[in-house]
């Protein structure tokens, strides 16, 4: 009788196994679906420039050197510097909690999704979203008259996780200055003691 119980025991023990691991099978994580829209807001936007700019570049700004719009870090640059625009880039990352995925998107000037202080980005729509949404703002390349290097751009960056899109718009650029040394194809970024790096060396000039 004993050993019939003990059977019996050990019969349900791995049905209820096999349960749980069919059940945890059904609620593991599933990868993010962006087919919604949703805003980024920028909330009380003052993107403030740093010293050191050139002269053309100082005349497109404001006269206290703050831009409260988006729009306008889109639309100037530097007709002296070829081809390059100003832009601004975004990644939207789930945190795991209810789904798992990343998406980036990166905007120029006529962009519809971008107006004076809001991003209209994708959206998770299989879940709700929990996660971090980072966004990195440039200006276009202008000529460096000041500091090191032969260019330079403005940088501004910030990230939130509320839920509802509203990230911090008051925020300090920094100057990135940089060149293109003889036989190199790509800008090479300075770094803020005058250094750069070039075949594993660093170069200080």
């Amino acid at each position: 009788m004993k050993k019939i119980l003990f059977l019996v025991l050990c019969c349900l023990s791995i049905i209820s196994l096999q349960s749980c691991i069919g059940n945890f099978d059904d609620t593991s994580v599933p990868s993010c679906q962006w087919d919604e829209e949703n805003y980024v807001q920028f909330n009380g936007l003052e993107l403030s420039y740093p010293l050191g700019l050139s002269n053309t570049h100082e005349w497109q700004l404001p006269f206290d050197r703050i831009d409260r719009t988006l729009l306008s870090i889109l639309s100037r640059k530097d007709f002296m510097v070829d081809g390059d625009v100003g832009q601004i880039s975004l990644n939207i990352k789930a945190d795991g909690t209810t789904c798992l995925g990343e998406k980036s998107i990166l905007y120029k000037e006529g962009a519809p999704e971008v107006s004076a202080s809001s991003i209209r980005v994708p959206y998770v729509s299989n879940a709700v979203f929990y996660g971090e949404v980072t966004v990195g703002i440039r200006t276009a390349t202008y000529g460096n008259t000041v500091g090191n290097g032969l260019y330079y751009h403005v940088m501004w960056s910030a990230s939130g996780n509320d839920n509802y899109g509203n990230i911090d718009g008051r925020m300090m650029g920094t100057k990135m200055e940089y060149f293109t040394p003889t036989g190199e194809a790509e800008p090479i970024l300075i770094s803020r003691n005058g250094s750069y790096v070039s075949n594993g060396e660093i170069i200080i000039f």
